[in-house]
């Protein structure tokens, strides 16, 4: 999955509802590790040119609270906006690192400001060195204009 431009679309729900209810559709074949991802979002239905927004992606269960259920959360960086009810396009970069129990909220919360630090480093990283950037098309799509 990493390395390729794998993409999730999944509609943002409402605080009170869970994202696992949301409607999900992954690639085929795609097979997604527990962890958290570097990730791009953008509006599905949004007109062009399509924002794009850096984000720190989690799929897993949540096994510091001891959850049975797979989710998908995405904290995007430096936004700020209401998408609910919104679809969303969701683009894994990178897969940072595996999922894992902590032992209490505040160690879980300080993992996932590193998490979001690793993150913003590594789609910083590969939109600098995007070699589909050299070309006009491709700078276009990687700018959300096409």
């Amino acid at each position: 999955m990493v390395g390729a431009r794998h993409r999730d679309r999944r509609r943002r729900p409402r605080p009170e509802h869970r994202v696992s209810d949301c409607q999900y559709r992954a690639e085929p074949g795609t097979d997604t590790r527990d962890g958290i991802y570097a990730v791009r979002v953008r509006d599905a239905a949004g007109p062009a040119p399509r924002a794009a927004w850096a984000g720190a992606g989690y799929i897993g269960s949540r096994p510091t609270f001891d959850g049975e259920r797979r989710f998908l959360e995405v904290h995007m960086l430096d936004f700020s906006g209401d998408l609910y009810g919104r679809e969303l396009l969701v683009e894994f970069l990178a897969f940072i690192r595996p999922d894992r129990a902590f032992q209490d909220v505040a160690s879980l919360a300080a993992q996932i400001a590193l998490d979001c630090e690793s993150c913003a480093r590594t789609i910083a990283m590969n939109q600098r060195d995007d070699p589909m950037r050299a070309y006009r098309l491709g700078k276009l799509q990687s700018e959300g204009k096409i």
